[in-house]
């Protein structure tokens, strides 16, 4: 089922929805703080990325969840942003990588 439609991103044309990406990692990794944003990227339209508080393994969840929900980056962050409410907050968290790939 596919959330919210700010939840919801198109990468190589497949509708991925971002916190149903995290609900099947967390019970992959259930120790790990994670969120899931997009990235603009050339190739994929959007590209599926994932963003921990730890080192997560991609071939792990690769192996469960297949290519398609799998992260295609990944970013170790200090925390996880999240918005006032409390939900984790996708667009500081997509600024916080591109930071990172830029440096």
């Amino acid at each position: 089922m596919l959330g919210r439609a700010d939840d919801v991103i198109n990468s190589g044309g497949v509708k991925i929805s971002l916190s149903d990406v995290e609900a099947q990692i967390n019970k992959i990794i259930p120790t790990a703080e994670i969120i899931t944003f997009s990235m603009p990227d050339d190739k994929w339209g959007q590209m599926l990325c994932l963003a921990s508080t730890t080192a997560v393994d991609l071939v792990k969840i690769k192996a469960a969840l297949g290519p398609v929900l799998t992260p295609k980056s990944s970013f170790v962050f200090q925390s996880i942003p999240r918005t006032t409410l409390g939900k984790p907050d996708r667009i500081m968290a997509a600024e916080i990588a591109k930071k990172m790939v830029t440096k």
